[in-house]
């Protein structure tokens, strides 16, 4: 598996990820994203991808998703690191996620890859220093 900046030719793998997992808005318009976008390709198959919103000296992750047959096999922790790094090199200095509390699964694996939860459980803040 390899991890990259995503490319325009991205596009239509990370509207079906987004698809696929339920993360699409009625009427938003996802055929465009600012950077950071990094997708993880696995052979000639796009299988995951990671979006942060960029505010310095935090960023947001607003898109994480994984195809479904690639998911609990470390996949998503590995994107969330690479960007970890890319945001670290900008000067991010921590990095937030917003969770629906009926992702328990997620909920779960950003609490044991060490963010803090904030509160009711939906929102997670892992510091970058």
């Amino acid at each position: 598996m390899m991890i990259r900046p995503a490319r325009v030719d991205d596009l239509p793998a990370i509207h079906d990820l987004l698809v696929t997992n339920n993360l699409l808005v009625d009427g938003v318009d996802y055929s465009d994203f600012s950077p950071p976008v990094l997708v993880a390709v696995r052979g000639q198959q796009t299988i995951g991808m990671v979006h942060a919103l960029i505010g310095k000296p935090y960023a947001i992750i607003s898109e994480l998703a994984i195809l479904p047959e690639h998911q609990n096999k470390g996949y998503a922790i590995k994107l969330l690191r690479a960007m970890e790094l890319l945001l670290r090199s900008m000067g991010i200095t921590a990095l937030a996620a917003f969770v629906g509390g009926h992702r328990v699964r997620v909920i779960s694996q950003l609490g044991r890859d060490g963010w803090s939860e904030t509160g009711t459980g939906v929102m997670f803040v892992r510091s970058l220093t």
